[in-house]
């Protein structure tokens, strides 16, 4: 997998990732939030329900170290039209293991990825040159090696919040064989293994 887990990143930014909350209130005082702050968090509730509740945990982690989220739910079309007329947006990543091309999970941080995609308005030269490369490149080892150095420099900068982490899995239930699987997922989720299953005596 070319996902780094927590452990897997250096420890000067690994820190980043980690449960500090007293850390993070040390981090708000330095930048003249020794009270913490109140904001609002626009958000599209018709997306999948895991990343509302993603947003709920958000809520409650903030609050403990002082920062006061509130949610405001937004129609869709408007939604859309206040993130491709440059509204602020916050970029949440989850931890998965999912079968996805990585440059498409990582385009979307590149200056030149166009309105409505790069939504955090990122432009790193340093950032779109390893995206760059990364593309290019034909040896897998170097491949492995930036899709590392990408990872280590978008949570160094932190230009993505990490999302509450959860496990990526899913339950297939007992199917018999020669019936296709019916599942909605089964392509975006690179589920294809989930057709050679079935129950049998």
């Amino acid at each position: 997998a070319w996902m780094l887990k927590v452990a897997d990143y250096p420890p000067e930014v690994r820190r980043y990732l980690e449960h500090r909350p007293d850390e993070a209130k040390k981090l708000l005082a330095e930048a003249g939030y020794p009270n913490g702050f109140e904001t609002t968090l626009e958000f599209d509730p018709t997306v999948a329900s895991i990343y509302n509740q993603n947003l709920e945990g958000l809520v409650d982690m903030l609050s403990r170290v002082g920062v006061k989220l509130k949610l405001k739910s937004l129609p869709r079309g408007e939604y859309q039209e206040r993130v491709t007329n440059g509204a602020d947006f916050l970029v949440m990543a989850e931890s998965r293991t999912m079968d996805i091309d990585p440059y498409y999970y990582l385009s979307f941080l590149h200056s030149k990825a166009g309105v409505g995609t790069n939504k955090g308005y990122i432009n790193d030269p340093t950032l779109d040159k390893l995206l760059d490369d990364f593309t290019s490149v034909l040896d897998m080892n170097r491949a492995q090696d930036l899709a590392r150095q990408i990872q280590v420099r978008i949570v160094d900068q932190a230009y993505v919040l990490r999302a509450p982490a959860h496990d990526d899995f899913r339950l297939v239930g007992p199917r018999l064989r020669d019936f296709p699987l019916i599942d909605s997922m089964t392509t975006q989720m690179s589920l294809s293994w989930a057709e050679k299953l079935w129950l049998a005596r």
